[in-house]
């Protein structure tokens, strides 16, 4: 339950600049990428229509701001972090910088963004930088063996997970 607490407050800080946000389930997923030898991560996927920030740089700037105001640890890149807040899209912009890629250049190639994304969306969303919709994507073998499960309290309780939305 912590968990889901600290991302639940995560979301509410954000909502307290941007409005209200539409919120998927949650979801635990064992980790991706280099460093697989550590705890599970928990997921959602926010959703915020707002004009209170227009600059994507901006909108990044207040997600790490929040991480900071939520003591985000993160002491190995790739590696468990108390919270990880990602910036998927906004609007339709495509941008690339130094410091922001979007839409973000790995969303689709991970289960614990996809699955969420379909919860707020649907099967049948199609997202900007996809020929495949969101069901199509979730059918993928290298999605499908990635082992996200819904989030249920039994199983927090039963797992030590990181935090990422």
């Amino acid at each position: 339950p912590a968990l889901q607490v600290r991302l639940q407050e995560a979301v509410a800080s954000l909502s307290s600049a941007l409005g209200p946000a539409r919120l998927s389930n949650y979801y635990v997923s064992s980790p991706v990428g280099a460093v697989r030898n550590q705890p599970d991560f928990m997921n959602a996927v926010a959703v915020w229509q707002s004009d209170n920030v227009s600059d994507s740089e901006q909108l990044l700037r207040l997600l790490q701001e929040v991480e900071n105001s939520h003591a985000r640890k993160r002491e190995i890149v790739g590696g468990a972090r108390t919270l990880d807040l990602d910036l998927l899209y906004h609007g339709v912009r495509v941008r690339r910088s130094d410091t922001l890629v979007l839409p973000h250049p790995r969303l689709l190639e991970r289960a614990f963004v996809v699955q969420p994304m379909q919860d707020l969306f649907g099967a049948n969303f199609t997202p900007l930088n996809s020929a495949l919709n969101l069901g199509e994507i979730l059918r993928l073998e290298e999605i499908r063996v990635q082992g996200i499960r819904r989030y249920s309290p039994r199983l927090a309780s039963d797992a030590k997970c990181s935090t990422d939305v």
